[in-house]
């Protein structure tokens, strides 16, 4: 069913000014953009409900989390440039490891 124009635009202002609750989000408010990405993608898959599901992560099974080592290296070269920025250090101790 198609609603109008003016329609629409009401249903929206409503869903975008209440309160949800979101599952493991403090947010309590659905954006406009978000919104209208989610009609979109449910019009362009014709319904289907699964297409709002959220994508499969890239990194599902692998570790996100630095080993020890890297962090204690890490430790000593902010000892060692304590005024660098994070991607130097990332870059210094890539230079080391390949040098060792």
């Amino acid at each position: 069913m198609d609603l109008d124009r003016g329609e629409q635009e009401r249903l929206l202002r409503e869903k975008c000014s209440r309160r949800w609750s979101l599952p493991f989000s403090e947010k309590t408010r659905i954006g406009r953009s978000t919104i209208l990405r989610w009609i979109k993608l449910y019009k362009e898959s014709h319904g289907t409900l699964a297409s709002l599901y959220p994508p499969g992560r890239a990194d599902r099974g692998k570790t996100r989390a630095m080993d020890a080592e890297t962090v204690l290296c890490l430790i000593r070269l902010r000892e060692e440039f304590p005024r660098v920025t994070i991607r130097s250090l990332i870059a210094k101790m890539q230079e080391r490891s390949l040098q060792g």
